[in-house]
């Protein structure tokens, strides 16, 4: 399952839910002109929430396109990675006013 396109997963039985969670590897771009792009949260409410729905699916594909390099969530409200420059305007394109992006 691609997790990356909006999904749920619910129990509405007697039995408990075992799920079982696989995360692959994003692979590395092979592309030289990167650039390295933060993304911050400006409200902290709901920074995974939003982040999920509106740039996570575009990030996938991206990375299987290989335009993503050096990924990284701090686990709060802080995701840097390396894009591909010719991706920057459809990336830019999806920020909203929950966040704040820079570029290095």
């Amino acid at each position: 399952m691609n997790a990356g396109r909006l999904h749920s997963a619910s129990n509405y039985g007697p039995t408990e839910r075992l799920q079982l969670v696989v995360r692959q590897l994003l692979k590395q771009s092979v592309h030289e002109d990167l650039v390295l792009i933060e993304i911050v949260s400006v409200s902290r409410e709901r920074f995974r929430y939003n982040f999920d729905n509106i740039i996570s699916p575009w990030l996938n594909q991206e990375a299987s396109k290989g335009n993503i390099s050096n990924f990284f969530y701090d686990g709060n409200e802080l995701v840097r990675f390396g894009l591909h420059i010719d991706s920057v305007p459809n990336l830019e394109k999806l920020i909203t006013k929950d966040f704040k992006i820079t570029y290095a």
